[in-house]
């Protein structure tokens, strides 16, 4: 084989691979961006999928621990309602259009 058969098989063999690996890449970017565009429209139910199990997960342990729990029913019942409403009045007390006096010093 001479130098410049050698030369042109070369030549031939590297376009041959960049050309691959074009391919790939533009394969690749091709995937993205049409789940990407799913995404946009709505079409990709991968996060409502994640969320509703982490929300049914969430519903299940609270169940469970509230089943197990060593505290009457009662007790529970009054915790829970005492939850519900400290967390209430931090929501009113965060979001109220009174503004707050100050104390002076932070957290007080």
């Amino acid at each position: 084989m001479r130098c410049s058969e050698l030369a042109f098989t070369c030549l031939t063999q590297c376009a041959i691979a960049w050309l691959k690996a074009l391919r790939i890449t533009y394969e690749t970017a091709s995937e993205r961006m049409d789940r990407a565009s799913r995404v946009i429209r709505g079409d990709d139910s991968h996060f409502m999928s994640t969320t509703t199990a982490l929300l049914i997960g969430v519903g299940l342990g609270v169940s469970v621990g509230l089943l197990f729990a060593p505290a009457s029913g009662e007790e529970i019942r009054s915790n829970l309602a005492d939850k519900v409403q400290d967390f209430g009045d931090k929501v009113r007390n965060r979001f109220s259009p009174e503004p707050q006096p100050a104390s002076g010093t932070y957290g007080e």
